[in-house]
Formats: C-alpha cells, sequence, structure tokens
C-alpha cells in the first residue's frame, strides 16, 4: 500500500509540474504573441506616420504656391488698378482742357 501511495503522489507530482510548465509556457507563448502584435503596431503607425508627414509635407507646398499665387494677383491688381486711376485721370484732365 506504501508503494502505491509513493507512486500515486509521485504521478500527482509529476501532473502538477507538467501543468505548471504548460501555464508558464502558455504565459511565455501569450507574452511572445503580445509582443509581436506591440511590434506589428508600432510598426503600422510608423508607416502611417511617414505617409502622413509626406502628405502634411505636400499639403504646405500647395498652401505656400497658392499663397505666392494670391500675392501675385494681389500684385497685378493694384497695378491694374493704378493704370486704370492714372487713365481716368487722363481722361478727365483732357475732359477739362476740352471744356476750358
Amino acid at each position: 500500500f506504501a508503494q502505491a501511495l509513493q507512486s500515486s503522489e509521485a504521478e500527482r507530482d509529476r501532473a502538477a509540474r507538467a501543468f505548471t510548465e504548460a501555464q508558464g509556457g502558455g504565459a511565455a507563448r501569450e507574452a511572445e504573441a503580445f509582443s509581436r502584435l506591440r511590434s506589428e503596431c508600432n510598426e503600422q503607425r510608423q508607416a502611417l506616420l511617414a505617409e502622413t508627414n509626406g502628405e502634411v509635407g505636400t499639403l504646405r507646398n500647395q498652401v505656400q504656391r497658392l499663397r505666392l499665387a494670391q500675392q501675385k494677383l494681389e500684385h497685378q491688381g493694384e497695378a491694374r488698378l493704378q493704370q486704370a486711376r492714372a487713365e481716368a485721370d487722363e481722361q478727365l484732365e483732357r475732359a477739362r482742357q476740352e471744356y476750358e
């Protein structure tokens, strides 16, 4: 009977160790999977950031070009306005001279 008890206890201990090792291995696998997921997320985030930074750079260039175009149009408008005023002043002066 003592031998059977020792054999049963040894078997129980082996089963308990196997269970503990299996649980530990499962935790290690879960930790590894979690680490892999974290790495994949970081890679995706870096890729999205790089893409977004490229798009932001493109948009900044477009804004700069639009600002330059707007300034050019404003200068052209001012020049045309000055020319139109000068022409109107000339016509007014001619009309005065003809009237006198």
